[in-house]
């Protein structure tokens, strides 16, 4: 919520509605992260590092430009392969353990990029009830 309310809308209304709706198209579970929103933020207006990594030493800054990196490309491929590690390792051309490191050093859960369960249908839902009632009964 505070990436919402810190950002600066130069949109106004219509860029916020569709900043949500692509977060919620997007969103494989049913909580909105921070990782879903898509907002063209200072870092991207001044490259692939914000103005204030530029003040900081080389070393620092780098370090936080490929950190920031790591991240997004990391989520990018394990929202496109359904949290496949195997799949999102092949992609990217890195084992499988550097896949679950990277994962690890991020803090992120790859089950938050599978694909929701499918609702059973109405008739396995009928049918699942009626089992129910003879076992009670």
């Amino acid at each position: 919520m505070h990436l919402l309310l810190a950002y600066n809308w130069p949109g106004n209304v219509r860029e916020l509605e569709n900043v949500i709706e692509t977060a919620i198209i997007e969103c494989p579970g049913d909580t909105v992260e921070a990782s879903h929103l898509r907002l063209s933020s200072a870092a991207g207006q001044h490259g692939p590092c914000g103005e204030e990594d530029l003040d900081l030493p080389f070393r620092v800054a780098r370090e936080r430009v490929l950190s920031t990196f790591e991240e997004r490309y990391l989520i990018a491929q394990l929202r496109r392969y359904g949290g496949s590690i195997k799949r999102t390792a092949d992609h990217a051309g890195i084992s499988c353990k550097h896949v679950r490191c990277l994962i690890k050093r991020h803090g992120i859960d790859r089950r938050d990029f599978r694909p929701p369960l499918r609702p059973r249908g109405a008739k396995a839902a009928r049918a699942a009830t009626r089992h129910l009632e003879l076992t009670v009964a």
